[in-house]
């Protein structure tokens, strides 16, 4: 999944499937992207393995990317289907008062899951945006209310930055513990990814509310990282 959202934002960031750069390989793209389309249409999550619902959401991410670069609307609805799975199987809120459970086995929320739910929702919403504004209008197979996935965002993040997940060193922990404070406020139990990840979902979440909070807060983030 990473692989194919790092391409395609490579193909993007040089000008799209057109551009002279990456015209002599859009075949080779577009064949991976099809490929992987096909390969992982698994089961209820629409992912080769359910129920690790971390991998579910970076499958979701890469598509969201697929259907920048494309305009394919089948790996925008390939997101949403993602989406929803994650929303009635991972959010759970009679523990900790919300946040995403990392497995099936719903015994652990760690930062991860719930910073993947988070930047997929912030990312959702501005794909689903594009999408309503297609001209003519595709038929689609989902009906949400206006700004369903910015609430899902912002409920996302509330509940993150309520949570215990960030430690007294401005990093990320793994996750909670059975009592829903932050495992560890050691170096040894913080990972990169889980510094990273939060970041794209609190600039696309200040693009769609203009709260400078959230970039003061990532800012803090990056400030911890170096420090650490």
């Amino acid at each position: 999944a990473n692989a194919i959202e790092s391409l395609a934002d490579w193909a993007l960031l040089e000008g799209g499937l057109n551009d002279p750069f990456v015209a002599p390989v859009r075949a080779e793209i577009e064949t991976m992207l099809e490929r992987g389309f096909n390969s992982t249409d698994k089961g209820v999550c629409h992912t080769p393995f359910c129920g690790s619902y971390d991998d579910q959401a970076w499958w979701a991410l890469a598509w969201l990317k697929c259907y920048e670069l494309t305009a394919d609307s089948k790996y925008l609805f390939r997101a949403v289907q993602i989406f929803e799975y994650l929303r009635h199987s991972s959010w759970d809120e009679t523990r900790c008062g919300g946040g995403c459970w990392w497995s099936w086995k719903k015994e652990y929320k760690n930062s991860i899951t719930n910073e993947l739910f988070f930047s997929l929702a912030a990312q959702l919403h501005e794909g689903w945006e594009r999408f309503l504004g297609t001209e003519p209008a595709p038929a689609a197979p989902f009906a949400f209310p206006r700004n369903f996935f910015l609430g899902w965002a912002q409920a996302a993040w509330s509940w993150i930055e309520s949570s215990d997940l960030r430690g007294a060193n401005g990093l990320f922990v793994d996750g909670l513990d059975s009592h829903c404070r932050g495992n560890g406020d050691t170096l040894n139990n913080t990972w990169t990814y889980n510094q990273g990840v939060v970041l794209s979902g609190l600039g696309k979440l200040f693009e769609f509310t203009g709260d400078e909070k959230l970039l003061d807060t990532a800012d803090s983030i990056v400030a911890a990282v170096r420090t650490h």
